[in-house]
């Protein structure tokens, strides 16, 4: 199963100059590490499927300019991403016929 990934905006002014580049999406294990490399989203709207292995992620999402320098603060949010329901062999019955 995969999980589509929205990021949600809101315009916000910054100085004359400023070269908006995208939104920054990174995802981290439970451990830090990033579970797959950060990815630029450039263009509205801001969304990312990706097939996260079962486990525990933060997303983190920043605005950044085209210096990879942040843009305001960013935004986090927790993940936990269920596995899939297998269907396992309980029993055995035998019948005589």
């Amino acid at each position: 199963m995969s999980e589509k990934i929205t990021i949600t905006t809101e315009a916000t002014a910054f100085p004359k100059g400023t070269q908006f580049a995208g939104q920054r999406l990174t995802i981290l294990k439970s451990d830090g590490s990033e579970a797959v490399p950060a990815v630029i989203l450039a263009n509205a709207p801001y969304e990312v499927t990706d097939d996260l292995p079962a486990g525990a992620y933060t997303l983190i999402a920043q605005a950044i300019d085209t210096n990879g320098a942040a843009l305001g603060e960013p935004v986090t949010t927790a993940l936990t991403v269920e596995g899939v329901m297998v269907d396992l062999p309980q029993s055995i019955t035998v019948a005589t016929v």
